[in-house]
C-alpha cells in the first residue's frame, strides 16, 4: 500500500491523470477506499474534525463553508482541481478541521494521511516542488478571497477582533487609538464609532476616558456570540 500511496501521489501532483476520469488512471494501483468518489451535495469535510488526513481533489468542485450563526453568508469560497483539502490546517498546526467542504458537483478525492503525505515529499525533490506550487495557488486564492470577500458582517469584525484579544488578558483595554483600530480592521471611522456605541449600549464593552475596556462579565457575553467561531 506504502509503494502504491507513493506512486498514486507522483501521478497527482505531476498532473498526468485524466481529469475526464480520474478513476481510470489509476486502476493499476491497489488504492482501497483512498479513492473517493463523492456526488453533489454530500458533506467531504466536517468544521471541527480531527484533520488527519489530506484530501487531494482530482475532478469537480467544491464549496467551503465556514458555519457561524450571525453571518450572512456561510459561504468561504468555491475550489477546483488543483486543491489539497486538509493542508491549510497542517500548516497552521490546526488539529481539526476549520471549515466543512461540500461537494458542488459530482467529485473524485484521493485521500492519503497527512503525517505520510509530509514524509512523502520530504523524500523526494520533484514531489515537494509539486506540492509548493499547489501551496502556492491554495495561498493565493486565500489572499484574493480575503481582499474580496468576509464571512462577517462588520460589526462582527470588530466584536470578534476585540474579543480575541481579551481572550489573553482581563480586564482587557485595547491599546489603539480609534484611528489606528479603524485602519487595522480596514473599518471606516465613523462606522467605527457607531459600532463601539452599539456594543457599549449592549454591554460588551466599556468606553471609558477615550479607552475600549472589557471586565469579565462583557468577555462572558463576547463568548456567547464569539467563542464557538472556528477560522
Amino acid at each position: 500500500m506504502y509503494k502504491n500511496t507513493k506512486k498514486a501521489l507522483e501521478i497527482i501532483l505531476k498532473e498526468e491523470y485524466d481529469k475526464a476520469n480520474p478513476l481510470q488512471s489509476f486502476t493499476h494501483l491497489n488504492l482501497g477506499n483512498q479513492l473517493l468518489t463523492v456526488p453533489k451535495g454530500e458533506t467531504i469535510l466536517y468544521q471541527g474534525d480531527s484533520a488527519e488526513y489530506f484530501y487531494i481533489l482530482l475532478s469537480g468542485h467544491t464549496v467551503i463553508m465556514n458555519q457561524i450563526s450571525f453571518s450572512t453568508n456561510d459561504i468561504i469560497d468555491y475550489v477546483e482541481p488543483p486543491h489539497i483539502l486538509g493542508l491549510m490546517e497542517y500548516i497552521n498546526k490546526d488539529s481539526f478541521y476549520t471549515a466543512f467542504v461540500v461537494a458542488d458537483t459530482a467529485c473524485v478525492l484521493f485521500r492519503v494521511n497527512a503525517k505520510e503525505f509530509m514524509d512523502f515529499i520530504q523524500q523526494d525533490a520533484k514531489l515537494c516542488y509539486q506540492a509548493l506550487i499547489i501551496t502556492a495557488h491554495i495561498a493565493s486564492s486565500n489572499m484574493d478571497r480575503a481582499e474580496t470577500h468576509r464571512i462577517f458582517p462588520t460589526k462582527d469584525i470588530l466584536g470578534h477582533y476585540l474579543y480575541r484579544q481579551a481572550c489573553y488578558k482581563l480586564p482587557y483595554t485595547c491599546p489603539l487609538t480609534r484611528k489606528g483600530l479603524a485602519n487595522k480592521l480596514n473599518i471606516n471611522l465613523r462606522t467605527l464609532y457607531r459600532y463601539l456605541d452599539y456594543m457599549e449600549k449592549h454591554n460588551y464593552i466599556t468606553l471609558h476616558k477615550g479607552k475600549i475596556i472589557i471586565n469579565q462579565e462583557q468577555m462572558e457575553q463576547l463568548s456567547l456570540r464569539y467563542g464557538d467561531v472556528i477560522i
